[in-house]
């Protein structure tokens, strides 16, 4: 059985849950996760009313990538649904400016928006005009 462990810290409180992967039950061959991250949805977010606990108007939403290409969203105690489905694994995600980038094995960023309502632009790596050994993202940094 594989798990997703949630750190948590509020206040000085420190807390962590464990959300067993099979919660997601939509996905019969669900592979490990690969990489994660936490953002904090507002009510602009329309996964927002998935999410019970109310704090100051904003609350947390942590996303999944996994191996076989799907990014999965979760609150701290269950899953809330699956974002997308790329079927290239998931290699990290981060935040940037415009978003959320998730990349792929393949060479493709996608930049969602801040609200994960949609995909605003996907860069393929072996589009670009300049040649590179491997299209493989193995990490990302925005400065």
């Amino acid at each position: 059985m594989h798990e997703i462990i949630i750190f948590t810290l509020r206040e000085k409180s420190f807390s962590q849950s464990y959300l067993p992967l099979e919660q997601a039950k939509e996905d019969s061959e669900l592979s490990k996760p690969i990489c994660g991250m936490a953002i904090i949805a507002d009510h602009k977010n329309h996964y927002f009313k998935s999410l019970d606990e109310d704090l100051a108007g904003q609350r947390h939403i942590f996303l999944t990538g996994h191996k076989n290409g799907k990014v999965l969203m979760w609150r701290s105690d269950s899953y809330i649904g699956m974002l997308t489905d790329y079927k290239d694994e998931i290699t990290c995600m981060s935040q940037c400016y415009e978003g959320i980038v998730i990349c792929t094995w393949r060479g493709n960023l996608h930049i969602w928006d801040t609200h994960l309502t949609r995909s605003v632009k996907t860069i393929e790596l072996s589009a670009l005009p300049f040649k590179v050994l491997s299209f493989n993202i193995m990490s990302i940094d925005f400065n």
